[in-house]
């Protein structure tokens, strides 16, 4: 979870690329990943090693919630800037309600979303 975006990595290769060139975009996307590839790597070691100690398992355990808290931020601030009008929240949550609550596939809901959003897009088309 604390991996930079794929969005964000794409705009560091960007923004090397058009500074610098291949090469440029190159290091400023490895640079970009590196520090918490390091993180990752050294926390996954200390859970193989050491995950069997109680204060590091507590440690793990404690992460967890703060983990949740920083996906629940994340996705509040990505439907305010994605979510436009009250259609689209209805749609999100009932695509939420049919995915969690009744297991629903990703791509029936994907499908029938886009049927959705082409019916309301064309609304004379689809009555006749």
């Amino acid at each position: 979870m604390i991996l930079p975006g794929p969005e964000a990595q794409q705009l560091a290769i960007y923004i090397g690329w058009k500074l610098h060139g291949k090469r440029g975009g190159i290091v400023a996307g490895a640079l970009f990943v590196l520090p918490s590839m390091f993180v990752l790597l050294a926390l996954s070691v200390i859970d193989v090693r050491f995950g069997t100690l109680p204060w590091i398992a507590a440690m793990f355990d404690g992460l967890k919630p703060a983990v949740i808290a920083l996906v629940i931020v994340a996705l509040l601030r990505l439907a305010r800037r994605a979510l436009r009008g009250p259609l689209q929240g209805a749609v999100a949550a009932a695509t939420f309600a049919a995915m969690f609550f009744f297991d629903v596939s990703l791509l029936v809901v994907m499908l029938g979303v886009i049927v959705f959003g082409v019916v309301l897009a064309n609304p004379e088309q689809a009555h006749g």
